[in-house]
């Protein structure tokens, strides 16, 4: 027969196993994970931080807030960028969180933007080209240097209806299959086209027209083709450089350039299309275009203070092939300004090639 247990001695300890481990939790501890479940419903806890995310689609933030909130949970859109009439701010400050942009910038009608600064956060826009960029019809802009600070590349770029600004430089680099437009500023007096963003790129269209108070452009290296040019009724221009690597134009057309002497501009191009000079009353000579080899058509019209054609005609011994000539109504222009010119370009047989009317020394109806 068993003895009796001894109430006065602890019972023995069983050997630790499985189920000896698995002691439920302490209290103190369910109790503390019940507190931050509770903290945590009622927003006391710090929220677990997200991984920002694209947004597609376009996106016309107001102000400093509406950016905060958006860059929270993005720092990349793939859609249109607008700045508006919505937008509060005097420059884009806010926008240096967002760091990828792939589609278009627009900003367009912000009644109190002044500047571009705030859009360094890009950096290059991690190699990918805007589609285009527009800055149109902002009242207080003068100033569009952030756009250089922010390294971006850009296929087209439009400036349009901006009073105040008297300076273009520092635009996106451009690519091939691009187009450029600078029409309708009134205080624009220096424009620094930008530059291609490596060398032999092709441009669509480079326009410039309608700037009041443009006296100077330059800019533009890189670009070796533009299928049209256009510089037109830019009364107070005088300098016009750039486009040094241009080899092969489309159409090109300078026109209503009243204070316009002569230009360094494009002089590097061997072929073109059509060249179109017209109603610029201060040429009094053709600058020298030393490569042409290749040209379509010809016309130089309404210049009343030129006087010679010397900058059209190839090398010694080679001589341009030009398939259309028309001089008219140059009324300093002489007959014999017009032979020379004439002897020296390569010429089709057909009597059609050629038309010469209404220049210096010769009748008019």
């Amino acid at each position: 027969m068993d003895p009796a247990p001894d109430p006065a001695r602890p019972p023995a300890r069983l050997p630790a196993g499985p189920a000896a481990r698995r002691r439920p939790p302490r209290r103190s501890a369910r109790r503390a994970a019940a507190l931050l479940a509770i903290a945590a419903l009622a927003g006391g806890a710090p929220a677990v931080a997200r991984k920002p995310t694209e947004h597609v689609g376009d996106w016309a933030p107001a102000d400093a807030k509406e950016v905060s909130r958006f860059c929270k949970d993005h720092t990349t859109l793939r859609g249109r960028l607008t700045i508006g009439p919505a937008w509060t701010g005097v420059d884009l400050g806010p926008l240096r969180c967002l760091q990828r942009l792939q589609g278009d910038l627009v900003i367009a009608e912000a009644p109190a933007l002044e500047r571009l600064d705030g859009l360094d956060g890009l950096q290059g826009n991690q190699g990918v080209a805007l589609s285009s960029v527009r800055i149109t019809d902002n009242p207080r802009l003068d100033s569009i240097g952030g756009l250089g600070a922010a390294g971006l590349k850009a296929r087209d770029l439009t400036i349009s209806g901006n009073p105040r600004l008297q300076r273009v430089d520092g635009l996106p680099e451009l690519v091939s299959g691009g187009s450029i437009t600078i029409t309708g500023n009134p205080g624009l007096v220096e424009l620094r086209g930008p530059t291609g963003h490596k060398p032999g790129v092709a441009l669509s269209r480079l326009s410039v027209t309608n700037n009041p108070s443009l006296e100077r452009v330059t800019g533009w290296a890189n670009v070796a083709r533009v299928d049209e040019i256009e510089i037109l009724v830019n009364p107070s221009l005088h300098t016009l450089g750039g486009l040094p690597d241009l080899r092969h134009f489309g159409r090109c057309t300078l026109r209503g350039l009243p204070g316009l002497p002569a230009w360094t501009f494009g002089l590097s191009a061997a072929s073109g299309g059509a060249l179109h000079i017209e109603d610029n009353d201060a040429l009094t000579a053709l600058p020298p275009y030393p490569e042409l080899m290749r040209l379509d058509e010809l016309l130089i019209r309404d210049n009343d203070a030129l006087v010679a054609l010397l900058g059209i005609g190839g090398r010694p011994g080679a001589p341009p092939a030009v398939d259309a000539v028309l001089v008219e109504a140059n009324s300093a222009l002489s007959p014999a300004a017009i032979d020379a010119l004439l002897a020296r370009l390569s010429l089709p047989p057909s009597p059609d090639a050629v038309r010469v009317r209404l220049n210096g020394a010769e009748p008019r109806p």
